[in-house]
């Protein structure tokens, strides 16, 4: 009872993602049939080299022979000799995964989603209402829908904008993963500091149980953070202005998303659109339905966006009502349906979220689009803390976005001065019960460690 209020009620000490500069390496092999893909920020590589399955233990590295999967630079036909986990010898080898194979059988008719290719396509992700999947791997079909195995995957990405990138991982049902860039270990959310040049990514996943048709999808995407000073947090209408607000509030979700509660004024030049945007940045972004607003020479009528232009995604499961998880919708913007191809053509568009949690959130903003909350402009890949309360946004959609649905959106990032003051919190409070605990004897070590991590931490938190 004791260990179970200590993991449910205090919890780990909370770190931190790692902060590194990793260099490309200068002993870098290129072998044969070796993809060498162009990291794009927020888009998976695409391209790979594929090995497996290895019925191995999940901690077991069948490259620790050839110098450890950090080290090795595969290439086509590299073969491994491995012995499985019921003592038997087994061989392997390194092979391009085709991302035009498909496990699919007509006769049985049971794909969905086109789940059945190795390598996720886009219209895969955009069906499964998560587009960063896309050029990820599905681990069910390549593996051959192999219980209980490891897998490797290989590429090389060219860095060409250096910067500071964030890791993010997409994931399903793996088990465990290993992922190496020029041979340093990275994990989700790390940041890491890239220079120009070429760097080799090798990815060991342990899989669990698949089952029959059901995919279990992979991606790692590279976010490139903002340069700069950072700048203040977006800030929630006051509650004067939220008493006098006449437009829909719909929740913020934490998923690809946009608010389907959309005002918008439609098409518009290039110059009157960001003319309207600063407008109606100087209002607040506050409006009502039918309001008419001068800009750039012509008026602009602010009406709701039909039902036609948006396109409804995958639902996320997202703490609204009761504090309990619900599945709501996501949504995206179908531009393309309000713009045409008309070159030039662009929208600007406002809502208002609720958000109801005080967060750190990192926010996604797809090319095409220019995005102002809770009164400044945001960008592609910031961080933002967001205390609780009502936030108008402001979209400015360009030609660019209609070539296929895009939204706005954001999903929670680990904020490490945030987790270490709740943790504290949790530590005061529960701070009697641990010192009874502590004082228990051997068993409770635990506890008097907590406690002296607490003092530590204070000090590091209010110096």
């Amino acid at each position: 009872m004791k260990t179970s209020f200590f993991t449910r009620e205090i919890g780990a000490q909370p770190g931190m993602g790692s902060r590194v500069a990793i260099e490309p390496p200068a002993a870098l092999k290129i072998g044969k049939g070796v993809p060498v893909v162009p990291l794009v920020p927020g888009q998976a590589p695409g391209r790979w080299l594929f090995a497996g399955p290895f019925e191995v233990d999940e901690k077991t590295d069948v490259l620790a022979d050839e110098g450890g999967a950090a080290a090795v630079q595969p290439e086509v036909g590299m073969k491994v000799a491995y012995r499985k986990a019921d003592g038997s010898r087994g061989e392997r080898a390194f092979h391009v995964l085709d991302p035009n194979h498909s496990t699919y059988d007509p006769k049985k008719a049971r794909a969905r989603f086109d789940s059945t290719r190795y390598v996720i396509t886009q219209g895969y992700a955009n069906a499964l209402g998560n587009p960063r999947l896309a050029g990820g791997i599905n681990f069910a079909t390549a593996s051959g829908r192999k219980y209980n195995t490891t897998c490797y995957v290989y590429t090389v990405l060219e860095v060409s904008r250096e910067g500071t990138y964030r890791v993010e991982l997409v994931k399903g049902r793996i088990r465990s993963q290993d992922i190496w860039l020029a041979g340093r270990p990275i994990k989700h959310e790390d940041e890491v500091r890239l220079t120009k040049g070429r760097y080799p990514l090798m990815v060991r996943t342990a899989i669990a149980v698949c089952g029959n048709w059901e995919p279990i999808e992979w991606a790692i995407l590279f976010r490139l953070l903002p340069s700069g000073p950072p700048q203040a947090p977006p800030q929630p209408l006051s509650a004067d202005a939220a008493a006098k607000l006449r437009m829909p509030v719909t929740p913020l979700l934490l998923a690809e998303n946009m608010s389907h509660a959309l005002l918008g004024a439609w098409p518009l030049s290039n110059k009157a659109a960001e003319e309207l945007a600063k407008a109606v940045l100087a209002r607040g972004g506050i409006l009502a339905e039918g309001e008419a607003i001068e800009a750039g020479g012509a008026k602009a009528v602010f009406q709701p966006v039909p039902a036609s232009a948006l396109a409804r995604g995958k639902g996320v499961r997202d703490r609204t009502l009761f504090n309990a998880p619900q599945m709501l919708p996501t949504w995206l913007l179908a531009a393309k349906a309000l713009l045409g191809e008309k070159v030039g053509a662009c929208g600007v568009f406002t809502a208002v979220v609720d958000n109801r949690r005080d967060m750190t959130v990192e926010f996604t903003c797809p090319e095409g689009l220019r995005c102002w909350l809770g009164g400044r402009e945001v960008r592609d890949a910031e961080s933002l803390h967001l205390a609780p309360g009502w936030y108008p946004m402001i979209i400015l959609a360009t030609a660019e976005a209609a070539k296929t649905p895009v939204g706005v959106g954001w999903r929670q990032v680990a904020d490490p001065a945030m987790a270490k003051e709740r943790w504290l919190a949790r530590v005061r409070r529960s701070e009697g019960l641990l010192r009874m605990i502590a004082a228990s004897g051997s068993a409770g070590t635990y506890a008097r460690q907590a406690l002296d991590a607490a003092a530590k931490l204070k000090h590091e938190v209010n110096p």
